[in-house]
């Protein structure tokens, strides 16, 4: 099926469909002249849902880091690697440092930044330490930030430009959980992974609280595999990283790592 016939039938929102046909312009104009073209930051829902329908075109994401939550997609001339991209590329990394005797969030960088009158879209994945944030920008408003992003609250920040590679990403937490379930199913990898029945764990799913590697799934009885990510609204996200042997009893050794 044609995809753009694809897209126009796909059963999601009108702004699934509308990012949708945005990225397969952009990944078409990048095929047809041979030239790197790309989106602004995407989710992971939506980078989730590009891969989901576009993979024919095999998109490229990028988002600064290879453990960035927010990127870009692009296409990628065979003449350019990530490589050259993370040296002169589509984003830019600014530190924004402040007094350490200040406690500052990501929200309060996020507020002031968009305060600045900046798409949420042009900002990538902001990381909060003591006394500095380093954070991912598309280049073009790249010059905008470095002249007008002042403070975070009402903290005053000093902002410079530094290289992809000096950006300082925290260590994520996480605790592995060592369980057996009576099969791979998605109530019962949600019911081990976020400590709840089984019976709790499906009402969830139905009601549309449960994502599967960033998209939406509903279906209680999904199978699934080693490394899907399982997130439960408000409960947080999880990760099935091993599955092992049959007990005894015939339930199934599983490894799951809780992030926190």
């Amino acid at each position: 099926m044609d995809l753009r016939i694809r897209i126009s039938k796909y059963p999601g929102t009108p702004e699934d469909r509308l990012l949708l046909s945005h990225t397969l312009d952009l990944l078409e104009q990048g095929s047809q002249k041979d030239r790197l073209t790309y989106t602004d930051f995407l989710t992971p829902a939506e980078q989730a849902l590009i891969t989901q329908q576009l993979s024919i075109l095999h998109p490229v994401f990028f988002g600064g880091h290879p453990e960035s939550e927010r990127r870009i997609c692009l296409y990628l001339p065979e003449y350019l690697t990530l490589e050259e991209l993370s040296q002169d590329g589509p984003i830019t990394a600014f530190r924004a440092a402040f007094s350490p005797r200040e406690k500052l969030t990501h929200r309060d960088f996020l507020g002031s930044l968009m305060g600045c009158g900046i798409e949420r879209s042009c900002i990538g994945d902001l990381f909060v330490r003591e006394g500095f944030c380093d954070f991912f920008l598309t280049k073009a408003i790249s010059p905008y930030v470095r002249q007008n992003l002042l403070s975070a609250g009402r903290v005053p920040v000093s902002v410079t430009e530094i290289s992809l590679e000096d950006v300082v990403i925290p260590e994520k937490k996480s605790r592995i959980l060592q369980d057996t379930v009576a099969s791979l199913r998605l109530d019962s990898i949600c019911s081990a992974a976020f400590r709840m029945s089984r019976e709790r764990a499906s009402a969830a799913i139905r009601a549309g609280k449960v994502s599967v590697n960033s998209l939406p799934c509903e279906k209680a009885d999904r199978l699934l595999r080693e490394g899907d990510a399982v997130s439960l609204r408000g409960s947080g996200k999880a990760v099935l990283d091993e599955i092992g042997g049959n007990t005894r009893k015939g339930r199934i050794s599983i490894t799951i790592r809780v992030l926190l």
